[in-house]
């Protein structure tokens, strides 16, 4: 998949969901940098369980 502009090899399972990615990124939730956190899977809001599949666009960041 393509996180952030990033190719991002998720390796090691059968299939994946959207919220896997956080396994594979720098991503910090642990404080706040913004007002809220924005998830798109190919330009829009993604689903946290929704399958992933080879090739997926995801964008990942805090709306200020």
């Amino acid at each position: 998949v393509l996180v952030n502009g990033k190719p991002v090899a998720m390796t090691g399972k059968p299939a994946y969901v959207f919220v896997d990615v956080f396994d594979y990124i720098d991503f910090d939730l642990s404080r706040l940098h913004g007002s809220s956190v924005v998830t798109l899977l190919n330009g829009r809001k993604a689903q946290y369980m929704e399958p992933l599949k080879n090739g997926d666009t995801i964008e990942i960041f805090w709306e200020k």
